[in-house]
């Protein structure tokens, strides 16, 4: 959030400047696109028959948008050489190297949001808004000649003890633990407008619509360790892709202020209700030299690998602020904020179950026998929670 506050002070500069003398003589003609009021309402209120100068409107929108980070668990870590070899380590012993405090925090993420639609005279209308964020990864790869240890952490499902997978051992080999993940969001939505009550604004639209919500994300994790000479002694992935579609009504509000010189303030909130279906796919592979390739990682086993899909009651909302100018008495220009949040989105990050049986797996040594923990396995409860994307928009409007 902290990214946002040098964006949100200017914003907020901005509209006290556009603003600070109060004027209630308000822009007629045809200077405000989604259509344009004729008549200066009370100071109050007003619902008196509408006068709108029938329209059509049109807007582009370049969006500088972040992505909820995504928790998981530690995926690359590196312990000290005189802990090496000492069976289960104690978490302060383990080094976090990817990802720090167990998030995954993504860049900034470029989009494009297109929006149009048509008002009445009456003061009816119809909207339409698709955007979409493009792909953003995040992801790190950590290489060791041998020393420093490079090691991925789980926790024994005998006894919950805190256990290490080595890519890199001191004195023995060398090798590498690389991760990396993507997300991608896109979404639309529909709305029958009817400009109503207006309450110390200059105008105020009811919305009554449906949305569509779409977020796709993967994570994959594999590491390989190598003897000094160059030879490849094994190699382990694990990989999961979540995708996430929602569909609902919604009901919201649009409202807009205005003065004379120009300037406009927009405050624009949705909020939902729908289903959405998630779907989660979870893939393991290990090689181990002189032996066939299983299907099986270290957190995707024998008993989460897969496909998953359930359809889940959700909420979604929106909430966005614009200070707009009139360029011409055609074309308008802003700059806004956006906040779009899902109350339930399934993540790749708390897809993983770092909790193993790994009396079973062939790359860890000598471990326990236990015949009775079906782990790793899956959980939509774990891997579900909110998600959200927000940020700044640049656009521009044109109306005819």
């Amino acid at each position: 959030m902290n990214r946002f506050v040098p964006a949100m002070a200017l914003w907020l500069g901005l509209s006290t400047a556009a603003f600070a003398q109060t004027n209630t003589e308000i822009v007629t003609g045809s200077s405000l696109p989604q259509g344009v009021v004729t008549s200066t309402s009370s100071s109050w209120g007003d619902l008196s028959p509408r006068n709108l100068d029938p329209n059509f409107w049109l807007s582009a929108d370049y969006l500088i948008w972040f992505t909820r980070e995504q928790r998981t668990q530690q995926l690359i870590t590196s312990i000290p050489n005189n802990a090496v070899g000492q069976g289960a380590v104690s978490s302060d012993q383990i080094t976090e190297l990817y990802p720090k405090r167990r998030r995954i925090e993504f860049d900034h993420q470029s989009g494009l949001r297109l929006s149009g639609g048509f008002t009445s005279q009456r003061g009816y209308g119809v909207d339409a808004t698709v955007f979409a964020l493009s792909s953003v990864t995040d992801g790190a790869k950590f290489t060791s000649p041998g020393s420093p240890a490079l090691n991925r952490v789980y926790f024994r499902a005998l006894d919950n003890s805190v256990q290490n997978l080595y890519s890199a051992l001191p004195g023995e080999y060398g090798g590498f633990i690389q991760a990396a993940t993507d997300t991608q969001t896109f979404g639309a939505d529909v709305n029958f407008r009817y400009d109503w009550f207006r309450l110390l604004v200059d105008r105020n639209e009811l919305l009554l619509g449906a949305r569509y919500l779409q977020v796709e994300e993967s994570l994959i994790i594999n590491d390989r360790s190598d003897l000094s000479g160059g030879t490849v002694i094994n190699t382990v992935l694990d990989a999961v892709r979540t995708r996430n579609k929602y569909i609902g009504g919604q009901v919201g509000f649009a409202a807009r202020l205005a003065n004379s010189n120009g300037f406009t303030l927009d405050i624009v909130t949705k909020a939902g209700l729908g289903s959405v279906r998630q779907e989660v796919q979870l893939f393991g592979q290990n090689t181990l030299t002189g032996l066939p390739d299983e299907n099986t990682g270290l957190y995707v086993g024998q008993f989460n690998r897969g496909r998953y899909s359930r359809d889940r009651f959700a909420m979604a909302g929106e909430f966005g602020v614009n200070l707009g100018y009139n360029v011409t008495s055609k074309m308008r220009v802003a700059i806004g904020y956006n906040i779009t949040l899902l109350t339930s989105v399934v993540r790749p990050g708390q897809s993983f179950d770092d909790t193993v049986n790994d009396s079973g797996v062939r790359f860890v040594d000598m471990p326990p026998v236990d015949n009775s923990s079906n782990r790793p396995n899956f959980d939509f409860g774990r891997a579900a929670g909110s998600f959200w994307v927000q940020g700044l928009n640049l656009g521009v409007s044109y109306v005819y």
